[in-house]
C-alpha cells in the first residue's frame, strides 16, 4: 500500500504471537471492517493457515496459506451476497507463493473491497465481498496443524 496510508492509520492493538492449533481465535481489540492488519504467518504443520475477515453470523471471507496447493488463497464462498462472473470460480482466487516458512501479509479492508499484499508487496490480491454492515469479527485460524502468527498489528483507517 501507498506510503500516505500511514496518516489515516489510528488505534493501534498488536500482539507479538500467537499460536493457534487446529481452531480459530479472535484477538480482543481486533475487529472493525475499514481497518489495516499486517501479521507475519508461519504455517508449522498446519493444511492450511490464515485468517477470516467480515465475520458475522452467516458470513465470512478467509484468506489463508494452502500447504497442498502451495498458494494464498482468498475464499469468498461465504461472504455475503452471492458473486457471479465469468471465472471459473469467481468465489475462489488463489496466487502462487510456493514453499514457505514464513509469509507477511498486509490487508486492507474497506467496507466490501479487500486488498491483500503479500511478503510486501511482491505480490497482490484484491477482490470485492459483500457481507453484512455487522460483519466485523476476525479470526486467526489454523486447519490440521498448528500455525503461529507473528507481529499482528491492527490499525483502524480514519479518512
Amino acid at each position: 500500500p501507498v506510503r500516505e496510508l500511514d496518516a489515516f492509520c489510528r488505534n493501534r492493538v498488536c500482539t507479538d504471537t500467537l499460536s493457534v492449533c487446529d481452531t480459530e481465535v479472535s484477538l480482543q481489540g481486533v475487529r472493525g471492517n475499514v481497518i489495516r492488519l499486517r501479521f507475519k504467518l508461519d504455517p508449522q504443520t498446519a493444511q492450511q493457515a490464515g485468517v477470516k475477515v467480515f465475520v458475522g453470523n452467516e458470513h465470512e471471507t478467509l484468506i489463508y496459506y494452502n500447504r497442498e496447493e502451495k498458494a494464498i488463497v482468498i475464499d469468498r464462498c461465504h461472504s455475503g451476497l452471492p458473486l457471479k462472473g465469468r471465472e471459473e470460480n469467481a468465489n475462489v482466487r488463489r496466487c502462487d507463493v510456493g514453499d514457505l516458512q514464513e509469509v507477511e501479509l498486509e490487508l486492507l479492508l474497506d467496507v466490501s473491497s479487500l486488498e491483500v499484499f503479500i511478503d510486501g508487496g511482491r505480490q497482490a490480491m484484491t477482490a470485492n465481498v459483500y457481507p453484512d454492515p455487522e460483519d466485523q469479527e476476525i479470526r486467526f485460524f489454523a486447519e490440521n496443524g498448528s500455525a503461529l502468527f507473528k507481529e499482528i498489528e491492527k490499525y483502524d483507517v480514519v479518512v
